[in-house]
């Protein structure tokens, strides 16, 4: 992980601070994303194209997955307070949170992004529309 990275992680609860790091992994070593720190989250994009967003709390991780709004997974939420235009859902990672799961609907958002069907992109005035809904 970039030291980065580990500075803003640091402070998890190790069970999801080792979870975070098995995505990590997965995305950057496994795949060639590349990983960027912000102020309270790491991003991951493939050429340019977001992968994910993992933004970090006191407790968990809210893991923004290029993943269809619509995604069968009863684990995903609505991440329209995040305003990511190609990321409408997210993971709650979390003390409860099983590596398994969480890896399988990564490497879903990965293989969506690397191969081009990932469509999702939303316009800006769909944020500004579902707030005043």
């Amino acid at each position: 992980m970039i030291p980065a990275a580990e500075k803003l992680v640091n402070h998890l609860p190790k069970h999801v601070k080792a979870l975070l790091t098995d995505v990590y992994k997965l995305i950057v070593d496994k795949h060639g994303c590349h990983p960027d720190v912000k102020t309270i989250y790491i991003s991951f994009t493939f050429e340019q194209a977001m992968v994910a967003s993992a933004h970090i709390g006191t407790e968990d991780i809210e893991l923004a997955l290029a993943l269809p709004e619509d995604h069968p997974s009863n684990l995903m939420e609505d991440a329209l307070h995040l305003t990511w235009r190609t990321l409408p859902v997210l993971l709650r990672v979390n003390r409860h949170s099983t590596g398994e799961d969480v890896l399988e609907l990564v490497e879903e958002a990965v293989e969506r992004v690397k191969s081009g069907r990932h469509a999702v992109n939303r316009p800006p005035e769909f944020f500004a529309n579902r707030k005043r809904k």
